[in-house]
């Protein structure tokens, strides 16, 4: 029985190896998540702005229902985008390739917006935006290294050569997530860091951060996972396209896409 079972689960997997399979399924699951995505992230920043009580920073501490959320998923995605490099190049799926590029330019996005609101915290927090200690370092480096990434895609002509190269360096850059994470537990002086140590959400049986705070919080970050998981999602389509442009069902979807867009214009 488990033996059929897990059968069944890597052939669904191996269906999302197929450029035609991918297109055709993860339209709806875009269009799911992008839905619960807004709901979830539209309720818990209307609960926190409005209704969860202040701290002693005042109003600038709500800012932590965009930071925590973003700062999160730009290193989730990251790791993906490694473990995507890693199935690409160990059992030549081309998809894995096409969904790390995806992931790429999503994540880069969020990475931006987990340093530009960090940034506004530290200001209210510490009295300095920007400050070079291990934490903000990292961090900047990992935006550098998305953008990188990025870059190293379009310098580069041929498809295959490109995810070969990108998969490697995704792969060897990895670390820098790690980094990110444990680089408020140095406790040498000149590497410490300004940056306070993640909260433990329990302690004991009692949860260490107030539940007015932690209820949208956990909110925000389920639901910012969702529109990265969508917005992904509909990235791969649009890079599934133009991979396939040339190819005779590709040609009938990007024709079909091209109708709808001007239908909608008109």
């Amino acid at each position: 029985m488990l033996g059929k079972i897990w059968k069944a689960i890597v052939a669904w997997f191996l269906k999302w190896g197929s450029p035609k399979w991918f297109y055709e399924q993860s339209k709806i699951w875009s269009l799911i998540s992008g839905v619960l995505a807004t709901a979830m992230i539209s309720g818990a920043f209307i609960y926190g702005v409005f209704y969860s009580p202040l701290e002693t920073k005042g109003h600038a501490s709500r800012i932590i229902f965009m930071h925590v959320p973003s700062a999160s998923l730009s290193m989730s995605m990251y790791f993906a985008m490694a473990m995507m490099g890693l199935i690409a190049l160990v059992w030549k799926m081309k998809m894995a390739s096409v969904v790390l590029k995806a992931t790429a330019q999503v994540g880069a996005g969020f990475s931006v917006v987990m340093f530009v609101t960090g940034a506004i915290w530290g200001q209210a927090a510490w009295g300095q935006g920007v400050i070079w200690d291990p934490r903000l370092i990292s961090a900047a480096a990992l935006i550098l290294l998305y953008f990188g990434i990025l870059a190293l895609y379009y310098a580069i002509d041929s498809h295959n050569q490109a995810d070969q190269s990108v998969a490697v360096l995704a792969i060897c850059t990895v670390v820098i997530v790690f980094l990110i994470k444990f680089a408020v537990s140095f406790n040498d002086n000149e590497m410490a860091s300004i940056h306070q140590s993640s909260s433990s959400l329990y302690s004991g049986d009692e949860s260490a951060v107030d539940w007015h705070y932690l209820a949208p919080l956990l909110t925000a970050i389920f639901g910012f996972y969702l529109m990265g998981m969508s917005l992904v999602l509909r990235q791969a389509r649009v890079e599934i396209l133009v991979r396939n442009r040339t190819s005779k069902w590709g040609q009938t979807l990007f024709d079909k896409e091209l109708n709808t867009v001007n239908k909608q214009e008109k």
